[in-house]
């Protein structure tokens, strides 16, 4: 199975959010390929210029808000 992430499922997996359901993770986890936007990563960005997220050891840390 092939999945395309958008930007909010992308941030919860690589943050390891409970935001995530068991359930999605699952999918994700045992998908034979995942994929992510350009236009989720250029988000992702905006979002760490924005203070909004911050990168900590190289991975997106968001506050409890997001």
């Amino acid at each position: 199975m092939r999945l395309l992430l958008d930007t909010h499922i992308y941030l919860w997996a690589v943050t390891d959010s409970r935001k995530l359901s068991k359930h999605a993770r699952k999918l994700i986890t045992d998908a034979d390929e995942v994929f992510v936007s350009s236009a989720s990563i250029g988000e992702a960005s905006i979002k760490v210029g924005l203070e909004n997220a911050f990168l900590v050891n190289d991975h997106l840390s968001l506050p409890r808000t997001c």
